[in-house]
């Protein structure tokens, strides 16, 4: 499409000498003439100087930089728009495919199963969903209009899934909690772990992710939450709308997070833990106590970003004053 064409679908404004047809998109330093790219970082300056894009999304015009820019708020999310046009996702043919077993479930219009794929009894699927070779899902799970289910994962019985759900591959959904009670003898009973697990719509889930089901009740994923790769959560977990979970996070049994929470990678919460709306816990933090909402937090144990850069001075510079704080906690590059 010509590039005014593409602007007006993902939004900005742009200047420029021509309107060039736009084929693909690509990176600053590979795009090539027919393609577009963003810029939003200054350390990646000298690449976006030496581009070869037909054009750059841009927040604010640059200087100095002969390639067309295109002004955008936030020019991360126009060109993820630019992405999905060049790149719409493929769907199978619908239907049921011979070689999987569908054991008496109903499979909405629209839907496919694919090969070597199992949905047990009274399991119910939506319209337009995508069941992919080597998944298993269990009885009675109930799943609504268009998700999709990658390969090798597992959702087990009594599960509750919303709209639009995309389950990466080797996700564990409902598997038993961590749940035992010490005997007389000093051993370990196993306590039944009957409850359910719940998610809401628009919820990611991503490769190798484990969701336990809870003891009693549910453990529940709120709508638009996003999980990374190898998150962990615990029996009878709560967590709110539009939450970010990113590699390796683990929450404990019990724990309750908030709306818009943000967990950075190897973030571990410990159990019976609540997170208010709006916090973010950083990379490798230990959250063993409650956290207000709408503050950042860092280190093990976690405390207020400013209080922990404020200890890490004194111990790596006893001897100085603290220079006043010049970095913004709300960055992500920070």
């Amino acid at each position: 499409m010509k590039l005014s064409e593409l602007v007006k679908e993902v939004g900005g404004l742009f200047e420029g000498p021509s309107d060039p047809e736009i084929s693909g998109v690509g990176t600053l330093e590979d795009a090539g003439p027919s393609e577009v790219a963003f810029y939003q970082d200054e350390r990646y300056r000298n690449e976006l100087v030496h581009t070869n894009a037909a054009a750059v999304f841009v927040k604010n015009k640059v200087e100095g930089v002969r390639v067309m820019q295109i002004m955008h708020l936030t020019p991360y999310l126009a060109f993820a728009r630019a992405m999905r046009i060049f790149h719409p996702p493929s769907r199978p043919e619908p239907g049921i495919s011979p070689l999987a077993t569908v054991e008496g479930a109903e499979i909405g219009t629209g839907s496919t199963v694919l090969p070597y794929a199992f949905i047990g009894p009274g399991s119910r699927l939506g319209r337009n969903c995508i069941v992919h070779p080597y998944a298993y899902i269990g009885p009675n799970v109930r799943m609504k209009d268009d998700c999709i289910v990658f390969p090798h994962v597992s959702i087990r019985e009594g599960t509750r899934i919303g709209n639009r759900c995309i389950f990466q591959d080797g996700c564990r959904i409902g598997t038993d909690g961590f749940g035992f009670a010490v005997e007389e003898n000093g051993k370990l009973l196993k306590i039944p772990q009957v409850g359910s697990v719940v998610i809401e719509d628009d919820v990611e889930i991503g490769a190798n992710c484990c969701i336990d089901r809870a003891t009693l009740s549910m453990t529940l994923i709120g709508a638009d939450t996003k999980f990374d790769n190898l998150v962990q959560i615990g029996h009878n977990v709560r967590i709110g709308k539009g939450c970010r979970l990113v590699a390796q996070v683990g929450i404990a049994g019990s724990s309750r997070l908030g709306d818009n929470v943000i967990l950075a990678g190897q973030v571990g919460v410990a159990d019976h833990i609540t997170i208010g709306d709006n916090a973010t816990v950083g990379a490798k933090s230990g959250v063993t106590r409650d956290l207000a909402g709408g503050s950042l937090y860092v280190g093990f144990p976690a405390i207020p970003y400013n209080q922990w850069r404020a200890i890490q001075h004194r111990l790596i510079h006893p001897d100085q004053p603290e220079k006043e704080n010049n970095v913004d906690p709300s960055d992500s590059h920070s």
